[in-house]
């Protein structure tokens, strides 16, 4: 179908409309408008694109947000391919962010929560820590993403490019604690060993 008959079936379409309540009035002008902006758009940007480079790669600034740990990364992302065909791509994608998190015993497994809670208890009861005394421990956060995949594209448009990306990749997190006082000194000691001895414990089945 020709663009211009499109056009005309589109606006027969829109103007034919019975006349719409004060409530509904906005959508019927934003039909309008973007009709309009529709016929301004030059003819050219419905054709397909005449050129496609060989090699695609992005560079720039990539934002993480984990919202359960209260903790927001910021760094680089840098995403490359190449074109096989017009619609088929393959491509690879590294993220390199860093942040900062204050880790409380909300954020760890229940049984450490009750294990922390009960030397709490005992150090209270002896006077060595304040009562009300509350764990906490800043900890710097760095995270790297690593991913690939196939890349289908349709360029039937002048100026975009649709595309579909599914991919497999990995995380690499790297937490450094920086604990202020002697029970989180011993707390984070406590931890990296518990941490060190399941990874390295085999497991069962």
């Amino acid at each position: 179908m020709a663009l211009q008959e499109l056009y005309k079936i589109t606006a027969a379409i829109l103007f034919s409309l019975p006349r719409l309540g004060r409530g509904r009035s906005t959508m019927k002008f934003l039909l309008r408008v973007a009709l309009t902006l529709l016929w301004t758009m030059p003819s050219v940007s419905f054709a397909q694109q005449d050129y496609v480079g060989r090699f695609d790669i992005y560079n720039g600034f990539a934002y993480f947000d984990s919202p359960s740990a209260h903790l927001t990364e910021r760094g680089y992302h840098l995403q490359a391919g190449v074109n096989a065909t017009r619609w088929l791509s393959l491509g690879f994608d590294f993220s390199d962010v860093s942040g900062n998190v204050t880790l409380v015993p909300s954020l760890l497994k229940s049984s450490l929560v009750n294990q922390i809670g009960g030397q709490l208890a005992s150090l209270e009861s002896a006077g060595v820590v304040p009562l009300g005394y509350q764990v906490a421990v800043g900890t710097a956060s760095t995270t790297q993403t690593y991913a690939g995949g196939p890349q289908l594209e349709f360029r039937h448009f002048k100026a975009v490019t649709l595309f579909v990306h599914p991919s497999i990749g990995a995380i690499h997190e790297t937490a450094t604690p920086h604990p202020h006082d002697f029970f989180t000194t011993g707390l984070v000691q406590q931890l990296a060993t518990t941490v060190r001895s399941t990874i390295g414990s085999p497991s069962t089945e």
